[in-house]
């Protein structure tokens, strides 16, 4: 519990305006770095195969800023879907959308930190790769948690439920990517 931002996921306490700079915050500096970076976002994984598409590679990374920023709309989407349509709650859907943010700033410590690694060109070492790597799973079970967290308070969900559908949506997302990486 000690790193859930609990002060601005709060569904008594809600300060709009101080949770909108926040998320809006997030969401430039994430479609930033991913840009800076060359990754293309799918849900809480980063990747450049799209690199592997012959003559669009170079049209999709001048998107990646976008796509940053439908990434975050789809998942919000598919994570409210699948309350509504489990679970059956409708309730605090502004609230739960600002507050959505947050689950991507773990993703965005590690953009920041994956981009110092490469203008120090330090990613080429092995260590350093197994490191990035390493610190992408801790920070995804971050976002997961924050995640977990945030569908409880907002969508008054119990921590198994909201467990399950960040996990089911976070194993789809691993499955996509794999049928992807074929």
């Amino acid at each position: 519990m000690l790193i859930t931002p609990k002060r601005f996921i709060t569904a008594n306490n809600f300060n709009v305006i101080q949770v909108l700079i926040i998320c809006l915050g997030i969401v430039i500096f994430g479609a930033i770095f991913s840009w800076l970076n060359a990754l293309f976002p799918l849900f809480l994984y980063f990747g450049d195969f799209y690199q592997n598409i012959e003559g669009f590679s170079e049209k999709i990374l001048n998107l990646l800023p976008l796509f940053f920023v439908l990434n975050y709309l789809i998942y919000f989407l598919i994570i409210e879907g699948l309350c509504r349509l489990f679970y059956r709650k409708r309730e605090n859907t502004f609230k739960f959308f600002l507050s959505f943010s947050f689950i991507f700033f773990p993703m965005l410590l590690y953009l920041a930190l994956h981009y110092l690694f490469i203008a120090t060109d330090s990613l080429e070492l092995q260590i350093v790769s197994v490191i990035d790597n390493i610190v992408l799973i801790i920070l995804q079970v971050w976002a997961l948690w924050i995640q977990t967290y945030n569908l409880s308070v907002y969508k008054y969900l119990k921590i198994e439920n909201s467990l399950i559908i960040s996990l089911l949506v976070h194993y789809g997302a691993f499955s996509l990517l794999l049928l992807i990486s074929i």
